[in-house]
């Protein structure tokens, strides 16, 4: 889980099991991987400032609002432009009822090529496949 406060919204993180079994610190995540971020809304106070628990983290919805997929596949990605390419990762984006959105996804290769070319173009799988070593 990952608190957005300036956006409101608890992201849920997921990945494939046999992905995270491959991954291993300092290697690009293997072929197949599958990262799935379910975003909910944070639970709001009166003032509309997000309500905490006892950990300090925020207390999210139930439902789910938004589903966003990033998976890589070998020779994925090879039709963007240098600029544009995230190594062999795709993204989609899905409604709370599973079905894909027609949005576009440019947010996604910019944000995920500017802060992490280094790391395999992820975030918190990343981070955590380095914490957990092996």
């Amino acid at each position: 889980m990952v608190d957005k406060p300036e956006r409101r919204i608890v992201r849920f993180l997921y990945v494939n099991a046999e992905a995270l079994a491959a991954a291993r610190p300092g290697e690009p995540l293997p072929y197949g991987t599958v990262l799935v971020m379910a975003d909910r809304r944070a639970r709001l106070d009166a003032d509309g400032n997000p309500l905490l628990d006892r950990d300090g983290r925020m207390i999210a919805e139930p439902e789910v609002i938004a589903i966003s997929v990033q998976r890589k596949e070998r020779g994925w990605g090879e039709g963007y432009p240098p600029a544009r390419r995230n190594g062999e990762w795709e993204y989609a984006s899905f409604a709370a009822d599973g079905k894909r959105r027609e949005v576009r996804l440019d947010g996604c290769f910019s944000c995920h090529l500017q802060a992490r070319s280094a790391q395999d173009y992820t975030f918190v799988l990343w981070d955590y496949v380095q914490a957990r070593g092996q």
